[in-house]
């Protein structure tokens, strides 16, 4: 009966440390699994409130760099000055369908209605300019279907595409007389392979001393890949007043002799996860007569 019973005490002491072996190993399994995620968590989670900070502050320079602007421009086109941005957004913005409408509207005072009111405004010259848009190729719209305006690069986002161009290609001959003018014996016939949009100017450009403009002695087809630089046209609202972190507006101040823009002066942080802190460097920034303060 002893033998049976010391047996058993044996394999009971065996089960027992097979037991605290295995809630050992659980234990330490869990407590490699526990340190992946801080680890994971101490790496991302302060990079993610890093991006969140820097995507906050870029936001608020861009916002206040187009009140900035939409103020110049209002002063500009005025003369005056203005605390009032909701009234200068409108005001640009009505500019800007003004001379799109009517390409002759700049460089001379001009009344505009708005509000039940006229304002008088007088737009510089170099306000608007057409870019013709060779994808049309010889469409007669081709030459004034893109108005570009100093606020569509202003206040839009410049991108890239890429364009495929069909050209007609003109075989341009011109009598080259340079050698000897007065001996049409040294005369010979020269050709030029000129782009449709270009015989014009190929033309004006010729020294008629010593050149003769011929004809054309052939038109082909050629199309090419063209990259294009372009600007998304962003229409400014009353949203760009507000500043991105809560419902607060930017302040704006206005004497005879700065404007400023500045964001309200108190603590923008916060807790993220108990053990973090989303603090983003906006509360000191201004604009002050177009200075970004951000900017050394």
């Amino acid at each position: 009966m002893e033998d049976i019973q010391e047996r058993e005490d044996l394999l009971a002491g065996q089960e027992e440390k097979k037991y605290r072996w295995w809630l050992a190993r659980d234990l330490m399994e869990m407590g490699i699994v526990l340190a992946v995620i801080a680890f994971v968590m101490v790496i991302y989670i302060p990079k993610s409130i890093w991006i969140e900070e820097t995507e906050i502050e870029d936001q608020s320079h861009s916002q206040m760099q187009n009140i900035s602007r939409i103020l110049d421009f209002y002063e500009e086109f005025t003369g005056e000055k203005t605390e009032d941005a909701i009234w200068a957004i409108q005001l640009i913005n009505a500019v800007r369908d003004s001379v799109v409408a009517d390409s002759l509207f700049s460089d001379h005072p001009r009344m505009i209605n708005l509000d039940d009111g006229e304002i008088e405004v007088t737009v510089p010259k170099s306000f608007i300019w057409m870019k013709p848009d060779r994808r049309l190729g010889e469409n007669p719209l081709a030459k004034h279907i893109r108005y570009i305006t100093t606020f569509d690069t202003t206040f839009g986002h410049l991108g890239v595409r890429k364009d495929t161009i069909e050209d007609k290609i003109f075989s341009v001959v011109v009598e080259d007389r340079s050698e000897d003018p007065d001996n049409s014996a040294t005369w010979f016939m020269d050709t030029s392979f000129i782009r449709s949009d270009k015989l014009a100017l190929f033309k004006a450009s010729l020294d008629t001393f010593n050149s003769y403009y011929v004809g054309i002695a052939d038109t082909s087809k050629s199309e090419h890949v063209e990259v294009v630089h372009y600007y998304d046209r962003f229409r400014p609202d009353e949203s760009i007043l507000n500043f991105p972190l809560g419902n607060e507006r930017y302040i704006i101040r206005v004497d005879s002799e700065s404007v400023v823009i500045k964001v309200h002066d108190r603590d923008y942080s916060e807790r993220r996860y108990l053990l973090f802190t989303f603090d983003p460097y906006v509360k000191d920034d201004s604009i002050s007569n177009g200075y970004p303060s951000w900017i050394h």
